[in-house]
């Protein structure tokens, strides 16, 4: 939404809201300002590199993948890759055309982050006439590579898409074990490709219901069984640094001080992440409406509720 980065230097007094994109949607920021006074500051230059930029040959991916939900039929694919393809499929597809009982997820992947960014989605829907709907998700793409260093030496790695333990286990309703053994699972890399494998494996377990939020439902299971990956992975680190420092099989003037040290930050690190976890799952309870009583929570299939409270 910015003209210039975020680690660019603007010159601009701190809240006359210039260095946002010029148009409708600065004048509309500009106008909220007395309301919400931090939305009209650019984030603060950074003193070292005022005007960074990502090292030449970083790739910028992004994709938006449209399912398109016809009955109790498998929904049809269609991937736009260009600015152009999506104008002319949402021109082709603009209520004019399309009946008022048409249903559309459209997942979109962003660009790669230049920076340090949170891992989010996000969800928008609207509804248009008898039953029909536009659903959008917002993902973010995997992590592919880090740069390590400072300009001018820096070094681009790569990062091991592996998942901790192969990743999140099958969440299907399958019918019975043959059923299970006959199928196959999610590739658990892009969250868009898992996402459109559930729809299109498993569209039978799911009702597709007036309302567009149905359309959230494999993204909160992914996400819930994400979390209990992770507090699986927490746990069993936790537990091995634990060990580690209170093994008792030697005494205590042959431990290294420098390694004790070392692993005492780690345990500090941990107890930070551990903590900014428990915010991110609050605020996933506050954005999916999910009562603190787990006393209220349906117990069916569909709903997530049961898993969150567990996180």
């Amino acid at each position: 939404m910015s003209k210039q980065g975020p680690f660019q230097s603007t010159g601009a007094s701190p809240a006359d809201g210039s260095h946002i994109a010029s148009g409708k949607y600065q004048s509309r920021v500009v106008s909220l300002r007395s309301k919400y006074p931090n939305i009209t500051y650019p984030n603060d230059p950074n003193e070292h590199y005022p005007r960074y930029k990502p090292p030449p040959g970083v790739k910028k991916l992004g994709k938006v993948t449209v399912l398109k939900f016809e009955g109790e039929q498998v929904p049809t694919r269609t991937d736009l890759v260009e600015g152009r393809e999506l104008q002319t499929f949402l021109q082709r597809s603009s209520p004019e055309r399309d009946a008022d009982t048409t249903r559309r997820l459209y997942l979109v992947e962003g660009w790669d982050p230049d920076l340090i960014v949170n891992r989010k989605a996000s969800y928008w829907s609207r509804t248009s006439g008898r039953g029909g709907w536009d659903a959008i998700l917002f993902l973010d793409p995997p992590v592919r590579e880090i740069f390590i260093g400072s300009p001018p030496h820096v070094q681009q790695v790569s990062v091991p898409g592996e998942p901790y333990q192969g990743g999140y286990p099958d969440f299907s309703k399958y019918e019975d074990l043959d059923d299970a053994c006959s199928s196959c699972g999610p590739s658990r890399q892009p969250m868009l490709e898992d996402i459109c494998f559930y729809w299109t494996h498993h569209r039978k377990s799911i009702v597709v219901a007036d309302e567009p939020v149905v359309a959230t439902i494999f993204l909160r299971k992914i996400v819930a069984s994400n979390y209990m990956l992770c507090i699986g992975y927490i746990v069993a680190l936790l537990g091995e640094l634990d060990y580690n420092v209170s093994r008792r099989d030697r005494p205590i003037s042959e431990l290294d001080i420098t390694w004790v040290e070392e692993r005492w930050k780690d345990l500090q690190a941990w107890n930070r992440q551990c903590a900014q976890y428990c915010d991110s799952v609050e605020a996933i309870l506050d954005s999916f409406e999910i009562s603190l009583s787990e006393n209220e929570a349906p117990s069916s299939w569909e709903s997530c509720e049961k898993d969150f409270h567990v996180i």
